[in-house]
């Protein structure tokens, strides 16, 4: 793979815009000088001055442009993000954590502009693995993601009522137990998020109804 270097000068700093010739994916250097002879520079770091063994990471701040208007600035492997890294939006969201071949992977905090934010792992871009999310109305869900959707176990809180159990698709779906903020309790099956199957409600007062439920209703 081979890189084009164009210099462009500011009235602030010099960097580089980098482009690949296969994937025209965009890279801008930054290096706190004057004068910049890439040739020389690459010789003295031991590096290539055209070709994929291009990394300047050791010496340089660079940020990497996504096709989205996203704003990258962290480590680089053959020109792509990968490593520790942020992302910034013109929308107000960003992102901090890590990433693998130019995909957020493992660990990172997403923030929206409305002060929603999500804590926990990715893969390929999506919440997978444990995470927290947050949502500025106050619900919250701590628990298991697989690629984006609330799947496993975990907990959900939601004006004021809080479940504990099994998702599916971003749904209760399994087995949960559920608790109103009159403390009143829903022990059992669950199905599209609502109380379906074999369980039993508690009332604030004690009195216990079992039986089957159906698209959360008494049968």
């Amino acid at each position: 793979m081979k890189y084009q270097y164009k210099r462009i000068l500011d009235s602030n700093k010099n960097y580089f815009k980098k482009r690949s010739g296969n994937n025209n994916r965009m890279i801008l250097i930054y290096k706190e000088s004057q004068v910049i002879d890439l040739k020389k520079l690459a010789k003295e770091e031991n590096q290539c001055y055209m070709g994929s063994c291009c990394q300047v990471s050791q010496i340089a701040r660079e940020q990497y442009v996504f096709p989205d208007g996203g704003v990258y600035t962290g480590e680089l492997k053959d020109g792509i993000p990968h490593g520790v890294g942020a992302i910034s939006f013109d929308n107000g969201s960003s992102f901090e954590g890590h990433f693998e071949n130019g995909v957020k992977c493992g660990k990172g905090v997403y923030r929206w502009s409305d002060n929603s934010y999500y804590d926990g792992e990715f893969q390929n871009d999506a919440f997978n693995g444990y995470g927290e999310y947050f949502w500025s109305n106050g619900k919250w869900y701590k628990g298991q993601w697989v690629q984006g959707n609330m799947q496993g176990e975990g907990q959900f809180y939601t004006d004021g009522k809080t479940y504990k159990g099994e998702f599916e698709n971003d749904k209760r779906n399994g087995k949960g137990e559920q608790i109103w903020p009159n403390r009143q309790k829903y022990i059992g099956e669950w199905k599209n998020g609502k109380m379906h199957g074999r369980g039993q409600l508690i009332e604030p007062n004690g009195k216990v109804i079992e039986g089957e439920w159906v698209k959360g209703k008494k049968k």
